[in-house]
């Protein structure tokens, strides 16, 4: 159990992606960031639910959102036990 909470693994990840989705669906404690898109335009995270991660050690883990992303939308979306939801981290504008 103590090695798959050092996993760092994530749940959903986009990166480089134009007019890309995630909708309805559930992540439970993956082991980083349950989902986001990274170096992206147009995407959108709607009617999800996210909750915990497995990893609670450092920086750069419980992020949910975008970085690095423009024009993107999340709406609907319940977060829990997340270090920062909803993030929209460097470089991101527009959304």
């Amino acid at each position: 159990l103590e090695h798959a909470r050092k996993q760092w693994v994530n749940g959903i990840s986009f990166d480089s992606a134009q007019e890309c989705w995630i909708r309805d669906v559930a992540v439970i404690k993956p082991g980083r960031n349950p989902a986001g898109f990274s170096r992206s335009k147009n995407c959108t995270i709607e009617d999800c639910f996210f909750d915990d991660k497995w990893f609670g050690g450092g920086g750069g883990t419980g992020y949910l959102g975008f970085g690095y992303a423009w024009d993107c939308l999340m709406d609907r979306v319940e977060a829990r036990n997340l270090r920062h939801a909803p993030n929209f981290q460097s470089a991101a504008s527009g959304n």
